[in-house]
């Protein structure tokens, strides 16, 4: 039997306890301890977040239409490189966004010269972070001239990202395979605990990222991820509640289900054997966290910067109290609203303002 009292679980901590910003000169490693836990508790959180790491969604070049490129083998006067060897060095190029928005970048120069990331043409919102990777050697005083896509680092679907291309150029030239991660590497090891602490364990996991994000700010956005996904669960997510109302299923722990009411080849059920709940009770907006409305990451960003953490926190703002937030704009609170709509609660009324 323990000797760690399990009030102690409360006092887990995740502490950093290694950091090299310039690992190898490429990448960024830190690794992270987590203690104390329960036997089996630090495999289930591992193996969680290693593959909520790894499936974070990076910024890069999703199409480069190149000047007087015809094919992706095809070769440029006055330029080293072929065409698939420049879509490589492209694929290669690290950004970052601030915002999660398909935008457009350009490059222009005149040979001869190196071209690099760093001669790239950005909206203020991405950066550069390996401005020296190689692009193109120009050998003569030729023109070099290439339009970018920029894909965000959260997931755009297909269909708006054709949507892009085709409004934007009748030919969207070459489309690159650009699927990046700003994760590279993640490993985790799970070490016992002494014996004052006998049953528990210390979870250590390490993190490489291409410094897009530190290993930090992947941890951070991949147990975010981990919530978000999780929350399907909750009896508070309030879609769910509506769906499981119109079909007569109500609130209650999930270990009271009769499997047997259920036909998985119909996915029709029988409701007379499902006992019924009151789901008049109001939900504690206290507890529910900011992070549960998939806003943003500027929009979430500037929330927490003026301290609102909670729902609760956010409904003592105005619309007019919002758009005095630092880099808080007009789209942000429309945002906002229309998360707010799906607990069926709004912000507070103008003439609430204090």
């Amino acid at each position: 039997m323990s000797t760690l009292s399990i009030n102690k679980l409360h006092d887990t901590t995740c502490r950093c306890v290694q950091d090299e910003p310039e690992h190898k000169n490429l990448l960024h490693y830190s690794r992270f301890a987590v203690s104390p836990l329960l036997a089996g508790q630090a495999n289930t959180i591992g193996v969680a977040m290693r593959r909520a790491l790894l499936e974070l969604q990076g910024t890069g070049i999703r199409s480069a239409k190149i000047l007087g490129a015809t094919h992706e083998y095809c070769s440029l006067e006055g330029v080293l490189e072929s065409v698939n060897d420049i879509l490589l060095n492209l694929k290669q190029i690290v950004l970052h966004s601030t915002i999660n928005e398909i935008q457009k970048g350009s490059i222009f120069a005149q040979g001869p010269g190196v071209v690099t990331a760093g001669h790239i043409n950005l909206p203020q919102s991405v950066t550069v972070i390996n401005r020296n990777q190689h692009i193109a050697t120009l050998t003569k005083p030729s023109k070099f001239y290439i339009d970018l896509v920029i894909q965000p680092n959260k997931y755009i679907g297909q269909t708006e990202l054709d949507l892009f291309l085709n409004d934007n150029s009748a030919d969207s030239g070459f489309i690159l395979d650009s699927t990046v991660s700003p994760v590279r590497n993640v490993n985790y090891s799970i070490h016992p605990l002494s014996q004052v602490y006998e049953g528990y364990e210390l979870l250590v996991i390490e993190v490489w990222t291409n410094k897009a994000l530190t290993p930090q700010q992947a941890i951070y956005q991949a147990s975010e991820n981990l919530l978000n996904l999780f929350y399907i669960f909750s009896p508070i997510n309030s879609k769910q509640i509506s769906t499981l109302q119109e079909q007569h299923i109500l609130s209650y722990p999930l270990s009271v289900i009769d499997k047997s009411t259920f036909d998985l080849q119909s996915s029709s059920f029988d409701t007379r054997t499902i006992p019924t709940h009151n789901l008049d009770k109001p939900i504690d907006i206290n507890t529910i966290s900011i992070a549960q409305l998939q806003l943003s990451t500027r929009t979430y960003n500037c929330l927490s910067k003026a301290n609102v953490y909670t729902i609760a926190d956010l409904l003592k703002y105005t619309e007019n109290d919002l758009l005095k937030i630092k880099n808080f704009g007009r789209r942000s609170v429309e945002q906002v609203k229309i998360a707010l709509k799906n607990f069926g609660i709004s912000l507070a009324a103008q003439d609430q303002e204090s």
